[in-house]
């Protein structure tokens, strides 16, 4: 059974990541790339929702991760040079965290 929980957990991760992927290679020169992180939230609480509160935190971490390094200057460093868009990250952490943790856990059928 913790297998199949795994599994999932893994499943809705590569989900986020896959997505945040696309969506920082859609809108990198975009002018609204600073609230992305915030707007990413609704999928960190649609996988949360599906996959469980472990698929909900490890993508909002790998997420946040993948947006300071891949969509906001300076590329391929975790250091953000806009206020704003180091803010919007932070926001998107900490409500993704927080979310995680306050959503019921799915039920899975057998």
């Amino acid at each position: 059974m913790w297998r199949s929980e795994i599994g999932n957990a893994l499943l809705g991760t590569g989900l986020c990541v896959v997505l945040a992927l696309g969506l920082t290679f859609s809108f990198r020169h975009s002018s609204v790339k600073s609230i992305l992180p915030i707007v990413f939230l609704v999928v960190v609480v649609a996988v949360t929702m599906r996959f469980g509160t472990f698929a909900g935190r490890l993508g909002t971490v790998c997420c946040t991760l993948i947006f300071a390094t891949l969509l906001f200057p300076p590329l391929h460093s975790i250091a953000v040079q806009s206020s704003d868009e180091r803010s919007s990250l932070i926001w998107m952490l900490i409500v993704g965290l927080v979310v995680a943790e306050l959503l019921p856990p799915p039920r899975f059928s057998k």
